[in-house]
């Protein structure tokens, strides 16, 4: 049945002053996040972060704090490569608990003299082992980590053929959500993954994973540890002048407690939104944790700066080798300009996706293929109404 538009508006009501309050608080807490980050310490930040055992993703600067860099103007004549994917999972309704298929858009878009387009995908179909229990619901993490993988070898195959001035893949380039996966197959599959992420700095092809409207804490998370692991006011002190009254030390336990406590809510976004002008980036950033350390090494190579759009935060992330190597700017500016093409997402990104996804009658034509080779398990009750549902 459609929304009950009276009961929804009375619900709405209802709940309006607890909304702006809770607002409210946030922005008070974005505000507390601000100042300490406009007052710490780079070198004691960055050591304080190294050092940490935390599980979660911690950020530190990778050179100096609180820039605030203009993006400049892309050249007129250039190539992208993008790579996009898209997944059909397995589901025991409609009898493919066994088999799923990646799908992977790939898009080279070259500007200038001569340009050209080239836009295609390449379709990966996998079956699994009937002797196997349990497969669907140990399954999706693991076939997006595949997915990871047949993205970046695409990526890496457009780019040896056209040799582009970047190459963009959609989402980071780090597998920090897998961190909690290490069974031999997710294993294999992030190797295979870094491996090629290490040809592409072999090959000085850049490369930058684009996230849009970004949730990370990794920032912020570190300036709740400074403030957690070094309250002292000499953290926060800037050449010398005091900390501000609201950084002093708070000698009461229930204050110190009451001001840790004081960034709940707040996220990378919300603080880059007040650090940042529109179509700047910030400083740049890299990733620390500790476990599992065979992914925290990979991790830890990767970069990433915030980039303030017209409407939204983007997180873009990039191996340390074009930051060693001063390179970062002509990628950002590559990356604006694909964004200005496509009206607020790059256009190679657009294109990829469109290349890659995957819909209802994509998912049917693969049960009909199945069922005609016999291949087709059991089908739920559930799984036939919901094609067979004529009310």
């Amino acid at each position: 049945m459609p929304l009950d538009p009276q009961e929804l508006v009375r619900q709405i009501e209802a709940a309006t002053l607890n909304l702006k309050t809770s607002f409210n608080r946030l922005e008070s807490n974005v505000l507390d996040a601000l100042a300490i980050y406009r007052e710490a310490k780079a070198e004691e930040w960055r050591g304080l972060a190294k050092d940490s055992q935390s599980q979660q993703a911690l950020a530190y600067p990778y050179a100096d704090l609180r820039q605030n860099n203009a993006v400049g103007v892309a050249p007129g004549q250039y190539s992208v490569v993008a790579t996009d994917g898209s997944v059909i999972p397995p589901d025991r309704h409609n009898g493919t608990a066994l088999y799923h298929v990646i799908n992977i858009g790939q898009v080279m878009l070259e500007y200038g003299p001569g340009s050209r387009a080239e836009i295609d995908s390449q379709t990966h179909f996998f079956a699994g082992d009937v002797t196997e229990e349990e497969q669907e619901s140990s399954a999706p993490l693991v076939i997006d980590l595949k997915r990871d993988l047949y993205e970046i070898k695409a990526g890496l195959e457009l780019a040896r053929q056209y040799r582009p001035n970047l190459v963009m893949m959609d989402g980071p380039l780090t597998m920090w959500n897998s961190r909690d996966k290490t069974d031999p197959e997710s294993n294999r599959l992030r190797q295979g993954y870094y491996n090629l992420l290490g040809v592409f700095a072999e090959e000085q092809i850049p490369i930058v994973g684009y996230i849009s409207n970004t949730h990370s804490q990794a920032v912020t998370n570190s300036l709740r540890l400074l403030l957690k692991e070094r309250p002292q006011a000499t953290l926060f002190d800037v050449e010398g002048a005091p900390a501000p009254p609201t950084l002093r030390p708070r000698h009461n336990p229930g204050k110190r407690k009451e001001r840790l406590t004081g960034l709940t809510g707040v996220h990378d976004a919300l603080l880059f939104r007040h650090l940042l002008d529109v179509n700047h980036y910030s400083e740049i950033f890299k990733t620390a944790f500790s476990e599992p350390k065979e992914l925290a090494e990979h991790i830890q190579e990767v970069c990433f700066v915030y980039w303030r759009t017209e409407n939204e935060m983007v997180r873009l992330e990039f191996p340390e080798w074009i930051a060693a190597q001063g390179l970062l700017g002509e990628v950002v500016n590559l990356v604006q300009r694909q964004h200005q093409l496509g009206q607020g997402y790059p256009v190679a990104l657009m294109e990829a996706h469109e290349s890659a996804v995957l819909r209802s009658d994509d998912r049917e034509l693969l049960r009909i293929l199945l069922e005609e080779r016999g291949l087709l398990q059991t089908e739920s009750e559930k799984g036939r109404s919901k094609r067979l549902r004529g009310i």
